[in-house]
């Protein structure tokens, strides 16, 4: 029941998300841009989801590169827990002892950088 529930929510979201283009203000801006002018670690994650939904990889890539590789990382692990319910089991990668630290690592190197009004970091904001 819990996982339908979420697969229902999910989506929902990517339907709003594949209907309405954050780009022309139909949903909510940045709350961390608006009051601190800076680049958070999911800006662009909007307008990058939805250029996802409708198969602009590289759009979604300059919108937010995080984006894109943590919906890579989600769907390899939700096809690895999916595949361990069937078949023998797979080590996922997020049950590996350092992944969180690594993750959080990368997420905030890639806010810190993004920042930066210099190339090439300036490629990194949406």
């Amino acid at each position: 029941m819990r996982i339908a529930l979420i697969s229902l929510g999910l989506l929902l979201i990517g339907v709003v998300y594949y209907l309405f283009d954050p780009s022309k203000g139909y949903l909510p801006e940045c709350p961390f841009y608006k009051l601190t002018d800076l680049y958070c670690p999911g800006c662009g994650s909007q307008r990058g989801l939805h250029a996802i939904l409708h198969g602009d990889v590289q759009a979604a890539f300059g919108y937010n590169p995080l984006v894109v590789l943590g919906l890579t990382y989600v769907i390899i692990e939700t096809g690895i827990w999916t595949y361990n319910r069937r078949q023998t089991r797979l080590q996922t990668l997020s049950s590996r002892r350092y992944t969180p630290a690594i993750v959080f690592i990368i997420v905030l190197l890639f806010w810190v950088l993004r920042n930066i009004p210099f190339a090439p970091f300036t490629s990194l904001a949406p």
